[in-house]
C-alpha cells in the first residue's frame, strides 16, 4: 500500500474519532526521490515524516506535543527535534547552513525552525547538494 493512502486512513480515522478536520504537512523521502551521488536519503525506502498538525476548522497549528503525540498514537514518523526553543539570528542561520555539514553523524538537507505562532522557516545546509 501507498505511504500517502495509509497516512490519509489514519488522519481520517483520528477525525472521525475525535471530530473535526486536520490536514498533516510533512515531506515524503527515499524512493530515489531528489536522487544523485551524495543525497544519502535517495536510496532509503519510500517514507513520510511529519511536521506539523494543522486543524482545518480554525486554521490554527496544533501545539508541537500534540503532533508528536498523535503521530505517536498513530506509528506516522515525526521529523527528529534536534533542539528545542531555538530563537532564529545570524549565528544560527550561519551554523546550520554553512559551519554544519551533519547532525548526529548524518548529511542534512536543511533544518526547520517551527515558531509558537505555527509559522515556520527552513534553513538548506549549503553543503548537502553542493557538489551534484
Amino acid at each position: 500500500m501507498h505511504v500517502a493512502s495509509v497516512i490519509l486512513d489514519k488522519l481520517k480515522d483520528f477525525c472521525t474519532t475525535y471530530g473535526g478536520s486536520y490536514a498533516l504537512r510533512g515531506e515524503i523521502y527515499g524512493g530515489n526521490i531528489q536522487k544523485f551521488n551524495i543525497n544519502p536519503h535517495a536510496g532509503l525506502p519510500l517514507d513520510f515524516a511529519a511536521f506539523n498538525l494543522l486543524n482545518l476548522d480554525t486554521f490554527q497549528y496544533m501545539e508541537p506535543a500534540f503532533c508528536i503525540k498523535f503521530c505517536n498514537d498513530y506509528a506516522i514518523p515525526y521529523v527528529p527535534v534536534i533542539k528545542r526553543d531555538q530563537e532564529i539570528t545570524k549565528e544560527v542561520v550561519k551554523y546550520y547552513s554553512e559551519e554544519i555539514e551533519k547532525i548526529n553523524g548524518s548529511a542534512f538537507e536543511g533544518v526547520v525552525l517551527k515558531f509558537k505562532d505555527g509559522k515556520s522557516c527552513k534553513i538548506i545546509n549549503k553543503s548537502y547538494d553542493s557538489k551534484k
